[in-house]
């Protein structure tokens, strides 16, 4: 048998399998050093089949995503505390990750931090432990001086060796009447607002807010309803700390558009909250556990979507809920149990559902749950 032909024999490849462009240059070189000191042709194969499992892994960058809580300070207040959380995309099992942090944005320096934040006083790393995916500190920004640009930003930056990090940003507002109008602006943006079906007054930051299509305010001019169903909004919800910074907001309708992406988790900051309406979207992901945080919620409505997952145990937690419907989804799995603790709730629709396991004895426990 020829040599070329006994290598192939010892060194068996699977039939379609494709090496990776970066590997075969490499392959060719070692190929001469194997027959050059005459080493076993098996060796060949193990180093093939070592660098094809560990590419993946090699290729794929770690990321960090920095976020901010809150996301808005206020000019009169003397000065703030902003939590800053850093969440890696998977954990370091070897070693902890520090990140070092930097402050920069459009805010002027009479409004800025260098009164805290200086050379001798440089601002905290933050540290996630080995193993941890997560870790936080707490900045302290102000105190701000008078400005007549609104709003101003800061951006919060990181660095951290052989890992990409995205910014936070933190958001200066003169008032309650501008904080409200940079969410609904960062709404607006976010969602194409400029091919809506209606639109009225939402280019406009100096109309009044309950002028503006399909948002209600209370006699203090702060947001408590946004109906805007069926309006051609699309693509994803706002990023972290916006949406959840209406602190008023009590109805939140956007169903029968076509949003994507995922729910985002802030939506559980809203504990004003008493009905949430995302259904007829194209929302994708897992349930964020966070809604379960939403105390004052009755209706719940995330049928029609691309919701996949298990059912999160803590919806059991929404004492008030009285219409639950998650139907024409992609969930599976168990029912919870927590969900029998919804005392008041006369309506679950889960048509589609993937059920695994038993029915909950629990769900037993709903006295007043009229429609299954």
């Amino acid at each position: 048998m020829p040599e070329s032909a006994r290598e192939r024999a010892d060194c068996p490849v699977r039939p379609g399998q494709q090496f990776q462009s970066e590997i075969l240059p490499k392959m060719s070189t070692l190929t001469l050093i194997l027959k050059r000191f005459r080493l076993a042709p098996f060796l060949l194969c193990a180093g093939i089949s070592l660098a094809l499992n560990l590419w993946p892994a090699l290729s794929q960058a770690q990321t960090v995503t920095l976020s901010v809580d809150p996301c808005f300070v206020k000019y009169p207040d003397p000065s703030s505390n902003v939590t800053v959380t850093a969440e890696l995309s998977a954990p370091r099992t070897q070693q902890d990750t520090e990140i070092t942090l930097s402050l920069g944005g459009t805010a002027r320096k009479d409004i800025h931090y260098t009164t805290h934040y200086t050379t001798d006083n440089p601002l905290p790393t933050i540290t996630i432990d080995a193993g941890e995916t997560s870790g936080s500190v707490t900045l302290s920004i102000g105190p701000p001086g008078v400005t007549d640009q609104n709003p101003e930003t800061i951006a919060v930056r990181g660095r951290a060796p052989g890992v990409s990090v995205t910014p936070a940003t933190i958001t200066l507002v003169k008032d309650d009447d501008a904080q409200d109008r940079t969410v609904l602006q960062a709404l607006y943006r976010a969602t194409n607002g400029a091919g809506w079906t209606t639109n009225t007054n939402w280019g406009s930051s100096d109309d009044p807010l309950d002028t503006w299509h399909g948002v209600t305010t209370d006699n203090a001019g702060r947001v408590t309803a946004l109906h805007l169903k069926n309006n051609r909004l699309s693509g994803r919800l706002p990023p972290v700390c916006v949406l959840g910074s209406l602190p008023f907001l009590t109805a939140l309708d956007l169903s029968n558009n076509n949003l994507s992406g995922n729910i985002p988790n802030e939506l559980g900051d809203l504990g004003s909250l008493t009905a949430l309406d995302l259904s007829n979207n194209n929302l994708s992901g897992n349930i964020p556990n966070e809604l379960g945080d939403l105390d004052n919620l009755t209706d719940l409505n995330l049928s029609h979507n691309n919701l996949s997952g298990f059912l999160p145990a803590e919806l059991g937690d929404l004492d008030n809920l009285t219409d639950l419907n998650l139907s024409h989804n992609n969930l599976s799995g168990p029912i919870p149990a927590e969900l029998g603790d919804l005392s008041r709730l006369t309506g679950l629709h889960l048509i589609y559902y993937r059920l695994s396991g038993l029915l909950r004895s629990e769900l037993g426990d709903l006295d007043y749950l009229t429609d299954l």
